[in-house]
């Protein structure tokens, strides 16, 4: 525990010098434009799918295109795809960590079980691609799996989902008991459902509507709906960045809550993959193994230079409000190269200071994009 916690600390230092600390200390910062859209080059990029929402969004990008690919695929052979939920029941009291490790136990119980190998040839199982996801809400965290099921065009003995989910959560209800948690109940805890489901799931798959790349920085305060049933990591995310003019949550005390709560999750899900190909999947998709360091770089190769920023001048733009990196984006692709200098003239001059030695601190994810 101590070990990981020092480690996701350190990581997070890399948040904190996303898109904000040159690549070449010495040189400057271009803006480039790819099909219209524009990005900067020479900054380093933390590559944090968990905890850094720019970078996030890229990777989900990524992400969501190996999905289609593999279904579609699939699909396209006369296979059939079911997307497959998999919870169980939680409570206020429990810890995201503590939850997340019985969670995968419980995962690792039910897939390694002889009854299970059964259940896979009897329904000709080719493999499956799991996703696991959280949100908080009136009874704490709730972490859940989603998981795309590449099956053959017909089962012989399901003829419908109903069976093949009665049967998987019987195998699923003995794996929860068996790793600690209450029995998952029949109304929550497995649901199967067809291809429509699943392409809606792959389409909607790492999107946060207010977190996209970094033009959507200038939308970071935009009040969302408080009335769902739960937040997802980047919602708390957004309600910490809201502060006092943040819309109440019936289950949040305040801002500042939020901002613990995204920690938390940070913590826990550091070091785990955003995705989860079975063994093979990826071989039968021909899907190329990518990072997600090198799923964020901004190809320049067919890019085209928009105008060039100087060292004091990005110190302006960092020494303003957080949003003035994704307004100076969104000014560069309407305006070009003299708009964003107009603009950039118009900036607080920011003051030298010396460079301090970082250390780590469990805040400094949350801290940077406040700051960012």
């Amino acid at each position: 525990m101590g070990h990981h916690a020092e480690t996701t600390d350190c990581k997070a230092q890399r948040v904190t010098r996303c898109l904000r600390t040159r690549i070449s200390g010495t040189s400057e910062i271009p803006i480039m434009a790819t099909n219209g859209k524009a990005h900067y080059s020479n900054l380093q990029l933390c590559g944090s799918v968990w905890s850094c929402p720019v970078c996030a969004a890229k990777i989900a990008e990524v992400r969501r295109g190996e999905l289609r690919h593999a279904v579609d695929t699939h699909l396209a052979g006369g296979g059939r795809v079911v997307m497959v939920t998999l919870t169980f029941p939680h409570y206020k009291r429990d810890k995201l960590e503590v939850l997340l490790d019985q969670f995968k136990s419980a995962l690792q119980k039910l897939k390694g079980g002889r009854k299970y190998e059964a259940f896979k040839a009897a329904i000709g199982y080719l493999g499956s691609i799991r996703a696991i996801e959280v949100t908080y809400g009136e009874n704490g965290w709730h972490p859940h799996a989603h998981e795309l099921w590449f099956l053959p065009p017909v089962l012989d003995d399901y003829d419908s989902n109903t069976q093949l989910q009665a049967d998987l959560l019987e195998l699923w209800r003995h794996a929860a008991l068996k790793a600690g948690f209450p029995a998952p109940s029949v109304e929550h805890g497995c649901h199967v459902q067809d291809a429509e489901s699943a392409a809606e799931y792959i389409a909607k798959f790492g999107c946060e509507p207010s977190w996209e790349i970094a033009r959507e920085l200038v939308n970071a305060n935009t009040k969302h709906s408080r009335d769902q049933k739960g937040m997802t990591p980047f919602d708390l995310l957004r309600h910490y960045l809201s502060g006092e003019t943040s819309a109440p949550v019936r289950f949040l005390a305040n801002p500042a809550q939020a901002g613990q709560l995204f920690v938390e999750y940070a913590t826990a899900f550091f070091g785990t993959e955003q995705l989860y190909w079975s063994k093979g999947m990826k071989a039968r998709f021909n899907i190329a193994k990518i990072s997600d360091e090198e799923a964020v770089q901004e190809s320049d190769d067919v890019a085209i230079e928009i105008t060039t920023l100087n060292i004091a001048q990005w110190r302006s733009v960092l020494y303003a409000r957080y949003e003035t990196r994704g307004i100076v984006l969104q000014i560069a692709e309407n305006g070009g190269h003299a708009a964003v200098h107009s603009f950039i003239s118009t900036l607080k001059v920011a003051p030298k200071s010396r460079p301090k030695k970082s250390k780590c601190k469990p805040l400094d994810s949350v801290r940077a994009i406040k700051r960012a």
